[in-house]
């Protein structure tokens, strides 16, 4: 009958795929122990969110939240759930609620900037008055200045800014990898196939735009000396 070991439990198996099951029954008793037990509601949001079942993870982050309102990563994933709902405007609010905590908060501006362009599918003018909010309660994110700039036509059609990308792969660096693998991207075997075709052999090689790496693991073994460059340091 002790919540917060069943609440650790859950969160230790919540870190295996396979094990989202087990979790949510260990985090789910942990809540029912101890209904003040703010991890675990939190945790227990995110299982259900893995497991797809938006509307059961929006109830724990906002139970979540009741515990305690400054946490702006709780509020970032309620508004996260909320727009895979489809509720594109209360997702949005809930953004501006995160920014309100801590508008330094980098994630949460991945999350708008995400629900802003469903939104510019739909309803253009709500979406470019929105992003105007945005630009004018964060005057120095490069995020908000990008999306309004794409939303008004104003963007650079050379390339994104340089601070733009930088937050976008910073606030992206922890699920990049096995979103690349959920959409088997294979440019890096296909960039070795091409070295092996072209004799192999020990090279230097530059690997511009690194990312996490995943082309150097490809191509190391024809490396005589490596060196990779990104601009998100994460």
């Amino acid at each position: 009958d002790f919540a917060d070991a069943h609440a650790h439990i859950g969160a230790l198996l919540m870190l295996d795929e396979d094990n989202l099951r087990a979790a949510e029954d260990e985090l789910r008793l942990a809540t029912k122990l101890d209904e003040n037990n703010e991890d675990a509601w939190v945790n227990l949001g995110v299982v259900l969110y893995k497991r797809e079942l938006y509307m059961e993870a929006m109830e724990c982050y906002r139970k979540a939240i009741l515990l305690n309102p400054k946490n702006v990563e709780v509020c970032n994933n309620l508004a996260v759930a909320v727009h895979q709902s489809g509720d594109l405007t209360e997702a949005a609010g809930l953004c501006f609620n995160a920014m309100a905590i801590d508008r330094d908060f980098a994630e949460v501006h991945n999350t708008l900037a995400a629900i802003l362009a469903d939104m510019y599918r739909s309803d253009k003018e709500l979406a470019i008055g929105t992003a105007k909010a945005w630009v004018k309660h964060c005057p120095k994110n490069a995020i908000a200045k990008h999306t309004l700039a794409a939303f008004s036509g104003d963007a650079k059609k050379e390339k994104a800014d340089d601070e733009y990308v930088k937050k976008l792969f910073d606030g992206f660096a922890e699920s990049f990898n096995k979103t690349l693998a959920k959409l088997e991207y294979s440019v890096p075997k296909l960039i070795a196939s091409r070295l092996e075709k072209n004799g192999g052999g020990k090279k230097d090689i530059l690997d511009l735009g690194c990312g996490t790496g995943l082309v150097g693991e490809q191509i190391k073994k024809y490396a005589a000396r490596m060196v990779g460059v990104d601009l998100s340091p994460k």
